[in-house]
């Protein structure tokens, strides 16, 4: 199980990600954001690198990483890999590259596993891009509505009464 300090993080990096590639749509284009920061997405069966129990893989060959993944999934999990694999990069899982997994057998999941498979899920899912939405009503929200009412209560009731 993952502390809250750490669930935190994973959660503020893939909002972060949302953000930072400018985000504004549902679904999220996972490969425009693997396109934003030059990485790579290949099918494998475009190169054949992952093994038997492998579905996606990042790998850092001469400074340029990599995505590879199953392309006989579905889509839906084909994106929740390649979101998966993001993770592993933009929360620095560098370990992962020199992990032997021949066995893939792990009592408990790694806990970078979790974090990547967390990080991706919310990358993914409505609730990341509603915040996206409610940061972006709040910039525009307090320009526009704020000096209309000069009582911070007032402005704080308001709001308090939207939820996303």
């Amino acid at each position: 199980m993952i502390n809250y300090g750490k669930y935190k993080y994973v959660r503020n990096a893939s909002w972060q990600v949302l953000l930072d590639y400018n985000v504004r749509q549902l679904p999220v284009k996972i490969t425009d954001i693997a396109k934003q920061v030059d990485i790579k997405v290949v099918k494998n069966s475009d190169c054949y690198l992952l093994k038997d129990n492998q579905i996606g893989l990042s790998i850092l060959i001469d400074s340029k990483w990599y995505i590879v993944f199953d392309d006989n999934m579905s889509s839906e999990r084909a994106r929740f890999t390649i979101a998966h694999e993001l993770g592993h990069i933009f929360l620095g899982h560098i370990s992962l590259l020199n992990r032997s997994d021949s066995k893939n057998e792990y009592k408990e999941k790694p806990e970078e596993e979790t974090q990547a498979d967390m990080f991706a899920a919310r990358l993914v899912s409505f609730g990341g891009f509603a915040y996206i939405v409610q940061m972006t009503f709040r910039r525009y929200a307090t320009f526009l509505i704020k000096p209309l009412h000069t009582e911070r209560n007032v402005w704080n009731c308001f709001i308090s009464e939207i939820s996303f």
